[in-house]
């Protein structure tokens, strides 16, 4: 898996700032910052796609390191379920 999961971010967190965090621990692919539709908030999570797993690993290190005044919660995101399902052939 080359994505990660990461929790209790700061509502102003952008995606430049996640790509700048996590660069250090490889080629950011991706980052999906799920908002709220209104007020158009963050919803305080994210997805962080890297060009290999051993750099979805190396960024695992970064669980609990304090960010604005938060410790942030990473670990490897779940297959989609449409993922899932396409892969069965349905």
């Amino acid at each position: 898996m080359k994505r990660i999961y990461v929790s209790h971010l700061p509502e102003e967190t952008t995606q430049a700032v996640l790509q700048w965090l996590f660069s250090p621990c490889g080629e950011v692919v991706d980052v999906f910052l799920p908002k709220d539709s209104a007020p158009q908030s963050s919803r305080g999570v994210a997805f962080v796609e890297f060009a290999t797993p051993e750099q979805a690993q190396a960024a695992l290190a970064l669980n609990g390191r304090e960010f604005k005044g938060r410790a942030l919660q990473i670990s490897l995101a779940r297959k989609r379920r449409s993922d899932t399902l396409a892969n069965q052939g349905g």
